[in-house]
């Protein structure tokens, strides 16, 4: 049985004041089989998350069920708030958060994920953090948490491992000015563990701008660390400077594969072109792009260090040339479709014609399936992989 309360902080989290409750010597997940259990706006944490009384917060109903149980959320704005950091984390049975039938549901603030076997699905939130982003000495870094079908700002990803964020929608987000608010979303290294296992699919992330690109520099996507990161079947447009930026400045990369993306031109605040769809910087090694469309230039070598590269893939992509195209040392190229140039001999070149989408726009209208405008060697090689 749980000990009595042990703990009763007021804090504040995205600027909303969150109630956390801690429970002193036991790990979260009380014993017994699977349940429902039940928040409301209204509720009360003191009481047994149950459809007749039912809790206030996502920690109280995290703490309270058993591994493999269901919280749904009624109707309602909820401010934003933490899942676990005050006491032992979870070991097994992940806690999934979901709208009751028919709910509408939404937060204010940041939902901070401390705690392991975390599910968040079919929410509108502001932002999520998975991980010790503040450092917190003794806190947990958290494993096997998913961000399912969410509609948010940003997510960040801090030292966490076997992260899924599947479906869904990010952006707007404004840095430096703007209406929204916000950063990039991004995977970090911040206590010393190296982010790994981590699966970004079937997203898409937008509209991520910076109003002063000199003090803001920001992208739709950071990966400043990590190793065996997927980033698959996701869309990206409206963001400024990079669809997604690659630099080991936190920790170390390795194994990074981008696959079967679309990813558009980044755009200012103007609609301008300001950069490249993927800039690498320092990172030439443990990389696969795999059947992505571009509409823009990929940066390999973003530093212009002209380095010599290895375990580096490009193959079956479409889009244009990358910088320093077939000059960068120890790519291996196969099978790729360029605006503007072959670097193998089972890459093909368009000849300068326009790349061969249904609709090559820079918004949310992108289309970016080949049409049979694309040469017929490559329309054969595709249309078997």
């Amino acid at each position: 049985m749980w000990l009595p309360l042990a703990l009763l902080a007021l804090v504040s989290v995205g600027g909303c004041a969150v109630l956390l409750f801690g429970r002193a010597g036991k790990a979260p997940g009380a014993p017994g089989p699977a349940r429902l259990l039940y928040l409301a706006p209204g509720g009360n944490d003191g009481g047994p998350c149950s459809a007749q009384a039912p809790c206030a917060s996502l920690d109280a109903a995290y703490r309270a069920a058993p591994g493999g149980s269901t919280v749904l959320l009624r109707s309602g704005t909820y401010p934003g708030q933490a899942i676990g950091g005050e006491g032992p984390d979870r070991v097994a049975g992940r806690v999934t958060f979901r709208p009751a039938p028919g709910a509408s549901v939404s937060f204010a603030g940041t939902i901070d994920v401390f705690d392991s076997h975390v599910e968040l699905r079919g929410l509108r939130v502001q932002d999520v953090t998975v991980g010790d982003y503040d450092q917190t000495a003794g806190r947990p870094n958290p494993t096997d948490v998913r961000l399912i079908g969410l509609q948010g700002r940003n997510f960040q990803i801090d030292s966490a491992t076997h992260v899924t964020v599947q479906g869904g929608s990010w952006g707007p987000a404004s840095a430096c000015g703007g209406a929204h608010g916000g950063t990039n979303n991004s995977i970090r290294d911040i206590t010393g563990v190296v982010p790994s296992d981590i699966l970004i699919e079937a997203v898409t992330i937008h509209d991520v701008q910076s109003y002063d690109l000199n003090a803001c520099h920001i992208e739709g996507l950071a990966i400043f660390a990590g190793r065996h990161v997927v980033v698959r079947n996701s869309q990206f447009y409206g963001n400024s400077v990079y669809d997604a930026f690659v630099q080991a400045n936190s920790g170390p990369i390795s194994g990074l594969t981008f696959e079967r993306n679309w990813m558009a031109m980044p755009v200012g605040v103007d609609g301008v072109e300001n950069g490249t769809v993927i800039g690498f910087s320092g990172i030439s090694s443990g990389v696969t792009l795999r059947d992505n469309r571009f509409n823009y230039i990929v940066s390999l070598d973003d530093d212009g260090a002209n380095p010599l590269f290895s375990d580096f893939t490009l193959t079956g992509n479409v889009g244009v040339l990358p910088y320093g195209g077939c000059a960068l040392r120890g790519i291996t190229w196969e099978h790729n479709l360029w605006q503007n140039g072959a670097c193998s001999p089972t890459d093909s070149s368009m000849r300068g014609r326009p790349l061969p989408y249904v609709h090559a726009a820079n918004d949310e209208s992108l289309d970016y399936h080949v049409t049979r405008e694309a040469p017929l060697g490559w329309r054969l090689w595709a249309a078997v992989h």
